[in-house]
């Protein structure tokens, strides 16, 4: 007989995106890649992160070499655990992993956007790379931005799936506690292609330091998954 407390119905927790762009600090993207395995990458570090809501750890670079230093780094990472988060980042020794692979960033925490069309496609065996467009920009309204988003992706949803693209999801941007709603609107795109727009995914990479963060604005953020720029 099942216990009275596990006939309860649950519901998944809110699953939260912590997107992370900076600059590398180390000369070479090459050696980048290699404190951030042995940080990041850390088999104690990774199952401390999971322990307290870490889902994904992606990790990107532009598609165009720098012609000097390392360049541009993009961290996506899915959490389940806004207390966990924040736990995990108030580490000073992931602050201090963080700075050995930062030379500047801009942590942001974001909430799926409720209400947005979102959709996620199957790739198919052989379309193994991805690469992601980011976009962002300022709304003065939720509901008007998420009537015009929601016309758009619905009309346009086949074609953009022929074209090669995989998902598109949406993220309110969080604000840290105490400062007041800027009444903007952020939009992201991740966009996963094969080898074929502006950031390339690398081997997993680093340490972040994201403010803690409880209340909803009105920045959005979009993630678009794209396979390939071609039919498939």
């Amino acid at each position: 007989m099942l216990d009275r407390s596990e006939q309860v119905e649950q519901t998944l927790p809110t699953v939260y995106l912590l997107a992370i762009r900076g600059n590398l600090l180390p000369p070479t993207l090459e050696v980048a890649r290699t404190i951030h395995n042995e940080t990041a990458g850390a088999p104690a570090n990774v199952a401390a992160a999971r322990a307290l809501g870490d889902l994904s750890h992606m990790v990107y670079v532009p598609t165009d070499r720098p012609k000097s230093g390392a360049g541009e780094f993009l961290i996506l990472d899915l959490w389940n655990s806004m207390n966990g988060l924040s736990q995990f980042f108030a580490n000073p020794q992931v602050q201090e992993q963080g700075g050995r692979i930062f030379r500047s960033r801009d942590p942001v925490v974001w909430a799926p956007a409720e209400g947005f069309n979102t959709y996620h496609y199957p790739a198919p065996s052989n379309k193994t790379e991805r690469i992601v467009a980011i976009v962002r920009g300022m709304v003065p309204s939720r509901a008007e931005a998420r009537k015009r988003h929601n016309s758009i992706t619905a009309k346009q949803v086949n074609k953009s799936r022929m074209s090669g693209n995989m998902s598109h999801e949406a993220y309110f941007k969080l604000a840290p506690p105490g400062t007041r709603d800027t009444r903007v609107l952020r939009s992201r795109y991740l966009d996963e292609r094969l080898r074929n727009d502006q950031l390339l995914p690398r081997s997993r990479i680093p340490a972040k330091l994201p403010r803690t963060v409880h209340r909803s604005t009105n920045d959005l953020y979009f993630l678009m998954g794209r396979m390939t720029t071609s039919r498939v």
